[in-house]
């Protein structure tokens, strides 16, 4: 008989527990589009900014990541990247982070990547078909800033290829 009422008690408890705020049923999950959907439309507030932690990959499909890397590629294609250059590119990673609303903790990402790719190559028709649907004012919005780091360089060769192969999808 004692261990009924034990029982009992314990099941009220228990109900209790489930009943106050302690207990928190979990959200239900959303999936990728509908957080992708819901950050299109809003741009994250300084709180939310602070939160978030982006990785490598989390940065390196998007255009800003993409921007560096096409950035690295060109600012590397004299095999020299003047003090000049990493100053325009410091203001690029600023701009960037501004512009898409991610915490400056991003700027460090930007320097991976910067890093990963500055002397490979092999996957610049990656980076470009990434970009490919483009609008109009992101496309010209990421040449003036890779025009800018080839005004600085002198080598045109590889911003006339994303060039070439940007414009070519109008």
């Amino acid at each position: 008989m004692f261990n009924f009422i034990l029982l009992i008690i314990a099941i009220i408890l228990a109900y209790k527990v489930y009943t106050t705020a302690i207990y928190k049923k979990p959200l239900p999950k959303r999936d990728e589009e509908e957080r992708r959907v819901e950050q299109s439309f809003s741009a994250p507030s300084l709180e939310e900014k602070r939160e978030v932690h982006y990785n490598y990959y989390d940065v390196i499909d998007d255009f800003d990541g993409v921007t560096v890397a096409l950035l690295a590629k060109i600012a590397k294609s004299d095999g020299v990247i003047s003090k000049e250059e990493a100053n325009y590119i410091s203001e690029v990673y600023q701009k960037l982070a501004d512009l898409t609303g991610k915490s400056l903790e991003v700027i460090d990402i930007y320097e991976e990547i910067f890093e990963r790719e500055k002397d490979r190559l092999d996957n610049l028709d990656e980076f470009i078909s990434k970009l490919k649907g483009l609008e109009e004012e992101g496309r010209n919005y990421l040449l003036t800033i890779l025009e800018g780091v080839v005004k600085i360089d002198g080598n045109r060769a590889i911003f006339e290829k994303i060039k070439e192969e940007l414009l070519k999808d109008r």
